[in-house]
């Protein structure tokens, strides 16, 4: 995690051939000092995909996120309403490697102002 808000790190492009989420692992060691907790580690949902994800129990930091970190091109943070006629989703937020499958899902917070998208980070 990074003390210094003003010298941010720079978060690689991608993981590690043998660790393919290694450069989204210190947003999620920063999420568990600022107190969040994983739901669910580290695994694939898809087999066809090869993906990677995580499963955040709280909703991301996201002010500390932009304080802390900086993030390639490649790395978006998207928020995600529940689609109509589909009353099991939840409102979610991804932070998610574009190029390579790898995601951290978090709940989207509650009072969240700023509706579907992607969210600057």
């Amino acid at each position: 995690m990074n003390d210094s808000p003003e010298a941010p790190v720079t978060i690689a492009s991608s993981g590690t051939p043998g660790n393919r989420h290694a450069h989204l692992d210190p947003v999620v060691e920063a999420e568990l000092a600022w107190g969040n907790r994983v739901s669910s580690t580290w695994g694939r949902t898809d087999k066809l995909l090869d993906d990677r994800s995580l499963t955040l129990a709280e909703p991301f930091h996201v002010a500390e996120l932009r304080r802390t970190f900086r993030f390639p091109a490649n790395i978006r943070l998207w928020a995600i309403l529940p689609r109509p006629g589909h009353p099991r989703e939840k409102p979610r937020m991804l932070l998610t490697d574009t190029d390579g499958y790898v995601t951290v899902h978090a709940p989207l917070p509650a009072d969240w102002p700023h509706g579907e998208g992607e969210v600057a980070l």
